[in-house]
């Protein structure tokens, strides 16, 4: 099996579970939103039950994006491009967004560690595409499914 193929399944399966953390058990609200908002949604205050709604929106997209990297690891015309895209869906609402939450005076403790790991996939992810070019490979598809 390629190493494209163990990485889109890995960032996949932590993309899913990153979206259960977000959608279910709501773990940003309770890091980062102010305390008692989910109080507030359930008691039927507008601005907090936005503010779930988003992050229940939110948690459907990295769930939906988790599901693609994992059928991409066994249909692999799709390999490639699926794994440039979260590659970019990292840089830009990984790395970007967190540092902008970082500059607005959020919780450094919550958005440094994601930094890593959004970082740990960008690199490996690269680091998987560019030796499946060296080795021969297409731009297309992994070199083993």
């Amino acid at each position: 099996m390629g190493r494209l193929v163990w990485w889109l399944r890995i960032v996949g399966v932590l993309y899913v579970v990153n979206a259960a953390m977000m959608a279910i058990v709501r773990a940003p609200i309770r890091s980062s939103a102010p305390g008692g908002t989910l109080d507030a949604a359930s008691a039927g205050e507008p601005l907090a039950e936005f503010v779930v709604d988003t992050w229940l929106g939110f948690g459907l997209e990295v769930a939906i994006i988790g599901v693609l990297l994992l059928v991409a690891s066994v249909v692999p015309a799709l390999a490639v491009g699926v794994a440039w895209t979260a590659i970019g869906i990292e840089i830009t609402r990984g790395m970007i967004w967190d540092l902008y939450m970082l500059s607005q005076g959020y919780d450094a403790a919550v958005f440094v560690p994601w930094l890593f790991i959004h970082a740990a996939i960008i690199g490996t992810g690269v680091y998987v595409l560019r030796g499946q070019q060296s080795r021969g490979g297409t731009t297309a598809a992994p070199a083993a499914v």
